[in-house]
């Protein structure tokens, strides 16, 4: 939502660890090698135990040759593998029977020291990754005060967006502007005190919205209404007027826009009298929105009649040049 400001009323933006898990995966050692006659395989040592040593083969025919087959496996993480009988046996086939027995333990370099245990285990996931990065930072930088007004709008999210942002980043030139727009133009009393409420918004304010110096004055003048605005056609005929003396707007705090010989202008206060009250020259002058009538009153700045109240009429000033604007009689 935007918040409006009524134009010339102000014076013054997972990573994910993925766990390594390692598989330990206990290798199968080679069985180690049988001695004695051809004796069977080799027992497997259950629990890594020492294999048996062989006995010696019969004396009369030559020993069989030593056992070709394998010597048991080492028991898992088992200790040394049992020492082979120490030759194979020196009588013929006794001794080889007697190389069965000798076997069992696995003999001479078969019998190795037993395969270690399983390969330690893969260490676990490795540490999950950090967390997504900061988000960023919320809400936006694009002006948020507005006039209501279309054209006038898009010129000050053009050109005056940083001036915009600025104020509405500042509570206190919010609050100067919200309080202004609530006074009756020309009310410089208000104002006045709007700007003692609200000093701290007061420089901000006038660098946005100031009828002199202010970003939307500078920039935006034609877009917005600068000066006197834009009056009902065939009110003002003498070409832009410098100020708009139905609202104001064009001049600055305590000034009045009212007629002279030229056209309009900013008459500078005090300008005290109010509606119906006596006015002229050494006497008063007529607050903002207000002219001083031939008959020595302030009464209202007209462009036609419905600008009247009452049974009051728009009687227009006596110079063509104006158009219809006058004062209601």
């Amino acid at each position: 939502m935007k918040l409006r400001v009524v134009i010339g009323v102000l014076m013054v933006e997972t990573i994910l660890a993925v766990g390594a898990s390692a598989c330990a995966t206990a290798e199968t050692l080679p069985e180690g090698e049988g001695a004695g006659g051809a004796g069977a395989d080799a027992g497997v040592a259950t629990g890594g135990g020492s294999g048996g040593t062989s006995n010696t083969g019969g004396g009369s025919n030559k020993g069989g040759s030593a056992g070709t087959n394998n010597g048991g496996t080492a028991g898992a993480g088992g200790a040394t593998g049992g020492s082979g009988g120490a030759s194979g046996g020196s009588g013929g086939a006794t001794g080889g029977s007697g190389g069965a027995t000798g076997g069992a333990g696995g003999a001479g370099s078969g019998g190795a020291t037993g395969g270690s245990g399983g390969a330690t285990g893969g260490s676990g996931g490795a540490t999950g990754g950090s967390g997504g990065g900061v988000g960023g930072t919320g809400g936006g930088s694009a002006c948020q005060i507005g006039t209501g007004e279309a054209v006038c709008d898009n010129c000050i999210n053009s050109k005056c967006e940083t001036e915009c942002v600025t104020c509405q980043n500042n509570s206190e030139c919010l609050a100067l502007l919200d309080c202004i727009g609530k006074c009756q133009a020309g009310d410089s009393a208000c104002q006045a005190t709007c700007n003692a409420q609200h000093s701290s918004g007061t420089s901000d304010a006038i660098a946005f919205f100031g009828n002199q110096t202010g970003c939307v004055k500078l920039n935006c003048d034609a877009q917005c209404g600068g000066g006197g605005g834009t009056l009902p056609t065939g009110c003002y005929t003498a070409g832009t007027p410098v100020c708009n003396p139905l609202t104001n707007s064009g001049c600055a705090s305590g000034e009045a826009c009212d007629i002279s010989s030229g056209g309009l202008k900013c008459y500078p206060g005090p300008n005290t009298a109010g509606e119906g009250e006596t006015c002229g020259a050494g006497i008063a002058d007529c607050i903002a929105m207000l002219t001083c009538s031939p008959y020595g009153e302030c009464t209202k700045i007209c462009c036609d009649d419905s600008d009247c109240t009452g049974s009051m009429v728009c009687v227009p000033f006596n110079q063509p040049k104006w158009g219809t604007l006058g004062g209601c009689l």
